[in-house]
């Protein structure tokens, strides 16, 4: 897809944003590592409650290799999804078995900056995403209510809120921040 695919507005579009790598030797920091947890057909706040006290993550069953290995192009290394919020926890869908190629991930957008992330829209421009945008009701699967039981083959406007919106070319959303 060319410029000319982005519908709702190259300056709405998110292009890419920052993801914190994982420690070569491992960690359990939530903004670094991706959690397993039980969330093919979950709600987004299946993934958000893996966050532990001090900036941990609750769990053993954990990944570390969130932003490693990027040219491998697969989605724990190197994809971000805009379904939680940035610096939010990670997960894998470890109901499935451990697969980085599985289509039960939730990677958050994540840096070391204090309150967001730094992004880049479509037509370049630079932003610093807060923490607290508004991701919908995160208590709702994608799609929610239409959701036909496969929320990565959702093909409507974002549900959620205004940091799903920003991440669809063309889903008929205009909303800005």
């Amino acid at each position: 897809m060319g410029l000319e695919g982005i519908t709702d507005g190259t300056s709405n579009t998110l292009l890419f944003a920052e993801i914190l790598a994982s420690k070569p030797s491992g960690d359990n920091m939530v903004k670094s590592t991706i959690a397993g947890a039980a969330i093919h057909g979950q709600p987004v706040s299946a993934c958000l409650a893996m966050r532990g006290t001090d900036g941990m993550m609750n769990g053993n069953d954990n990944w570390n290799s969130k932003g490693r290995r990027w040219c491998d192009s697969r989605a724990g290394y190197s994809n971000f999804r805009a379904c939680v919020p940035p610096n939010s926890p990670s997960c894998f869908g470890s109901n499935n078995g451990r697969n980085e190629n599985a289509t039960a991930m939730c990677v958050s957008a994540s840096s070391n900056h204090s309150g967001g992330v730094n992004t880049c829209m479509a037509d370049g421009l630079v932003r610093f995403i807060s923490e607290t945008i508004d991701c919908g009701d995160v208590n709702h699967v994608l799609g929610y209510p239409n959701w036909t039981g496969e929320g990565h083959q959702w093909t409507g406007s974002s549900t959620q809120g205004v940091w799903g919106c920003m991440a669809t070319p063309q889903g008929g959303e205009t909303t800005t921040l």
